[in-house]
């Protein structure tokens, strides 16, 4: 049996909660399907989603979670708080890596936490006049670029689900589908670029390996934006 799950809605809009199913444990933010796992692997589901039930209840810049290595071990964590440990195990028979494991998350809570708790669409979240757009997207951000600053100030460490845009606003969120592979992945807006060769973003190297076009370089795309969230929680 499979566990990677094209995502969709869940019974019950809480903030963060396991629910065991028949046959796998579902984790859910905000109504949202995250991830089927294995039920052996109940327990740290549970953990990892009380974890991050609590982060909501106190707030957290939505920067702060990220997908990050320590000691050889792909992690999705918030600030220095680890909030689940990504394993090959938890994709079932599919026998992902982790670090995909722990990046297909990251973006499917994006698209969770962008649906609850973004700020209202205006006339500044659209690429061409629109909130859909289609169009060319490229990547940057290779091994030399680690360290160096996006222009919204953060810091590039390597497996961030990012993007540069010409004008969108710094924390938009934007669902992108390859149009050829179908693949998805949602990415934050951190950086500039100016449009050229009819590219409308450029995301992330780690964004373009989700997407399937690294080795491309470019890919037709089709791009949505979901909503502008810098903070979740703490209400």
């Amino acid at each position: 049996m499979a566990y990677l799950s094209a995502g969709g809605r869940a019974s019950a809009d809480t903030a963060s909660e396991a629910i065991p199913d028949e046959n796998s444990v579902v984790w859910t933010v905000e109504g949202e399907e995250i991830w089927r796992f294995p039920t052996t692997f109940q327990s740290e589901v549970q953990e990892g989603a009380d974890r991050l039930r609590e982060r909501v209840d106190r707030g957290f810049p939505l920067s702060s979670l990220r997908v990050v290595e320590r000691d050889r071990q792909w992690s999705l964590v918030l600030g220095k708080e680890t909030i689940l440990q990504a394993r090959s195990e938890h994709s079932g028979l599919l026998r992902l890596p982790p670090r995909t494991v722990a990046l297909f998350w990251l973006s499917r809570l994006y698209e969770a936490l962008g649906k609850e708790h973004a700020d209202p669409l205006t006339a500044k979240h659209t690429l061409r006049g629109a909130h859909v757009a289609r169009g060319t997207v490229s990547w940057y951000g290779g091994d030399s670029f680690v360290g160096r600053r996006f222009a919204n100030g953060e810091r590039y460490q390597g497996s961030e689900l990012v993007a540069a845009a010409k004008s969108l606003p710094f924390g938009t969120l934007v669902r992108i589908r390859n149009l050829e592979s179908g693949r998805t992945v949602v990415v934050r807006i951190v950086d500039r670029f100016m449009e050229h060769r009819g590219r409308i973003l450029d995301v992330s190297k780690t964004a373009a390996e989700v997407l399937g076009f690294k080795n491309r370089g470019v890919a037709q795309v089709a791009v949505e934006v979901i909503g502008c969230v810098r903070k979740v929680g703490g209400h």
